[in-house]
């Protein structure tokens, strides 16, 4: 079979066997990618029945497109043979490493939960897998847990239990009713579960025997032995989870996987705090008391490091500079990855003779950032904010501490027809001292494989090693050079003009250059990124309904595209959750999205602004202040820090971001409603009426002008003058119209808000509410709203540190 080519693909190495047929290693040479092809053994090919519920279930799988499911690409049939070609994933499986010995307690519930999210997404599909077991799931080099062999219909070898109408799966991990051939929902998939989080526990199956029917008689008859009796220091929350999981009858089972999921996040919760945890710093026998051996729970070192940062933010802000500093104290360090290094890479000059080269350049900038972000112990400078110190005067030194980086990166290109060179260097801020420096001579169509040896090179010379990095895949493909072109003169456009100006040329020009790109490859992910960022920001500026249609569609396509891309993934999850209010599905592709790369301030921006639109401001705050890291000079993003510290109370830290984003933002006083009333709250009458008259001024079409004129009569008291103008909660509170506030409050909370807050710190923090204190009416929805909060809070704020690879 090596070497032999079966439709468009090319055998190369033989990876397994088993009870369907045998696993190779294949070049898809279409696509220029390596997959894992699976043949239909030929006794099961000659089976109409088993042919057409492969085929079936197999074109069911492949609609599948979740981080923790490996995917199905292609269903075929070509020289007698049938098969399935699937993604590739480098790992091992669970089997391997259970084998090995018991996990550590929280690791053996992490993987729990990653299986569980891929069978939401499955079951959401309809698709029940029938044979979850240690075999089927996989775990990446890079700590992804994928579940495998969706759709499969096995039956022959050991998993075959029955003939024609019987059980199909594998005994020690069937369910009773699988077991005794009845019919089969998601709960079955649950039961496996719970099997396979009991062996990660104990090190040892609850049911195998020596013989197949006595495995089957113990799955349907016989109780396990107690995990606590098994292993020491096991949780009683942890127990109670694998025993409603493998409960005989389907109906005291957990109903749905994200149940199950939201019980082991709460375990997982209470283990790192050290709560009976029986949490073990290595794999076997955990300690006498069953808890690790570090001096401090996990959760202790964060809370710690968290109020350090906050300390230290307090002292650093500086009008007319970006508020991050990097390097140590910052609200991103809660609950997020450490940087060890940290870079900026300067604006690659221009050194070709027609001087025409500059969107060359920033590609060049752009292609070697995105490379040295995968480096996840490296601070890495965003593009975007590096552009303003395209020809500045500023000496390294000076730019280094303006960014808060060790390093800097200087580059240059000269292009002379179809051959490019290129210099780069690094050198210590600091010092000034040179740390490598080359210069590459190739030809145009090598540009690619330049941009990942100046990044290689620049990793070395900082002692980065390739394991801290998402290495290019096997088999990339390198998009169309003339497409590539297109795609950096329109990044050129949106992201070195349009973000910066707003100017309604550059956005236009901008997505004229991603359609060229995408007329010749319509399958180039990074021009439906490209279109998705310029229409995103250009519904910023007109509020147009028709940007936001624009955004969804090209989210949709560019996802479909390159599931592995962190930017695609971060957009569609917030057109998900912002957009389209699906909030479930949303939350997930933002955890891919942080999965793939935490170190890219759009992911962690976006991650950020849905966090704060769903109320939970606390948690969104280390995600925008990472984001802030990363991208200083992006000027969104104090201002949704602004109204992260406004909702939570802290006025004086939201005034200093509200200050910092209108001196950085492209026009004038752009949304300045949140502004306005904060100095309302924060009794600055006279500064009030200055920014409104300014807005008058400047956008005398302001949607929230009334709002803002509103709230500053009503805090004057000029009752009649503030109703005539608008009305609403926080206008009637203001004024002591409690019945009147608590009606519209009541209806603004459910029924005319854009995004899905939930308004518990709202609610509690908001000093125009003051009035309706005392109020059991008050107090009754401020009840309500807590409740929500607790609930969001154990369903929606998961995607953190300890989600990440």
């Amino acid at each position: 079979m090596l070497e032999r080519t079966i439709s468009h693909y090319r055998i190369i190495d033989n990876l397994g066997a088993g009870g369907m047929g045998v696993v190779y290693r294949a070049e898809d040479l279409n696509l220029n990618r390596h997959v894992a092809l699976k043949f239909l053994s030929r006794s099961l090919s000659g089976d109409e029945n088993a042919r057409k519920r492969f085929f079936h279930e197999a074109r069911a799988a492949s609609s599948l497109q979740h981080q923790n499911i490996c995917t199905v690409y292609e269903i075929g049939e070509a020289e007698e043979e049938i098969f399935i070609a699937m993604e590739l994933v480098e790992g091992r499986d669970l089997a391997s490493i259970i084998a090995e010995g018991p996990l550590p307690l929280d690791e053996a519930a992490r993987i729990a939960v990653d299986i569980a999210r891929g069978l939401v997404e499955a079951h959401g599909k309809g698709i029940v897998h029938r044979d979850i077991k240690p075999s089927n799931i996989i775990r990446s080099r890079r700590g992804v847990i994928k579940i495998t062999d969706f759709g499969l219909a096995r039956s022959e070898g050991m998993t075959r239990l029955t003939r024609e109408g019987g059980a199909i799966g594998t005994a020690a991990y069937m369910s009773p009713e699988q077991a005794c051939g009845a019919a089969v929902d998601e709960r079955t998939d649950i039961w496996s579960l719970g099997v396979i989080l009991y062996e990660m526990i104990s090190g040892r199956s609850p049911f195998a025997s020596e013989y197949e029917q006595a495995t089957v008689f113990s799955v349907i008859n016989e109780e396990p032995a107690a995990l606590s009796g098994v292993r020491s220091g096991v949780p009683l929350e942890l127990e109670r989870i694998v025993s409603k999981c493998m409960a005989k009858n389907p109906k005291e089972r957990y109903q749905h996987a994200d149940d199950l999921i939201v019980d082991l996040q709460e375990a997982i919760c209470r283990m790192e705090k050290g709560d009976s945890t029986g949490r073990s710093a290595g794999r076997g026998a955990p300690g006498k008391n069953g808890k690790s051996k570090s001096p401090l729970p996990l959760v202790s070192v964060v809370i710690a490091a968290a109020a350090i940062a906050v300390i230290a933010a307090a002292w650093y802000f500086l009008p007319g500079r970006p508020l991050s500093r990097g390097g140590g104290g910052s609200d991103s360090n809660a609950g997020q990855v450490q940087w060890h290094n940290s870079v900026a890479v300067l604006p690659f000059r221009d050194l070709s003779k027609t001087g025409d080269q500059e969107y060359f350049c920033d590609g060049m900038t752009d292609a070697v950032n995105d490379r040295l972000s995968r480096y996840r112990e490296l601070k890495v400078i965003a593009t975007a904010s590096m552009i303003r110190f395209r020809g500045s005067i500023k000496d390294i030194k000076e730019i280094g501490r303006e960014l808060g980086v060790e390093h800097i990166v200087e580059g240059s290109v000269q292009r002379e027809g179809e051959r490019i060179r290129v210099r780069a260097q690094l050198v210590n801020a600091e010092s000034g001292f040179h740390l490598w420096s080359d210069t590459l001579d190739e030809r145009l169509e090598s540009i690619f494989d330049v941009q990942d040896r100046i990044s290689s090179m620049i990793a070395k010379a900082l002692e980065l090693t390739i394991s801290g990095a998402a290495a290019r895949e096997p088999g990339f493909a390198a998009p169309d050079m003339e497409a590539y072109e297109y795609y950096m003169k329109g990044m050129h456009f949106i992201k070195s003009k349009f973000v910066i100006s707003f100017a309604d040329d550059d956005f236009r020009a901008g997505v004229e250059m991603f359609h060229r790109a995408l007329e010749i490859d319509p399958d180039f992910t990074m021009a439906y990124y490209g279109l998705a960022w310029a229409y995103e920001h250009h519904y910023m500026v007109t509020e147009d309904p028709r940007d936001r249609e624009y955004v969804i569609d090209v989210c949709v396509k560019g996802c479909a595209f390159d599931p592995g891309s962190a930017q695609m993934a971060a957009l569609k999850g917030y057109v998900l959750y912002a957009i389209e209010k699906n909030r479930d599905e949303g939350f997930g592709f933002l955890t891919r999205a942080l999965e793939l790369n935490p170190n890219l301030g759009e992911v962690n921006f976006l991650a950020g602004t849905c966090l704060l639109y769903h109320g939970l401001y606390e948690q969104a705050i280390p995600y925008l202040a990472r984001a802030l890291e990363l991208d200083p000079y992006y000027f969104w993003t104090p201002y949704k820090l602004g109204v992260c510290y406004l909702e939570l109370g802290d006025y004086e830290k939201s005034a200093r971001y509200f200050d910092n984003y209108f001196e950085m933002a492209p026009v004038p006083l752009v949304f300045p409603s949140r502004y306005i009333a904060l100095n309302v709250k924060m009794g600055d009458l006279e500064r009030v009426r200055e920014l409104i008259e300014l807005t008058e001024s400047k956008h005398p079409d302001y949607a929230y002008l009334p709002y803002c004129r509103a709230i500053f009569r009503a805090a004057l008291g000029e009752k009649e003058e503030a109703l005539a103008i608008f009305a609403n909660s926080e206008v009637y509170a203001l004024l002591g119209m409690k019945t009147e506030a608590l009606g519209a409050l009541d209806t603004e909370i459910r029924g005319t808000r854009e995004y899905p807050y939930i308004f518990y710190l709202d609610l509690l923090n908001d000093p125009f509410y003051d009035n309706l204190h005392g109020d059991r009416r008050y107090q009754a929805l401020l009840d309500r709203e807590k409740k929500l909060n607790e609930l969001a809070m154990k369903r929606y704020s998961s995607f953190n540190a300890r989600d990440l690879p």
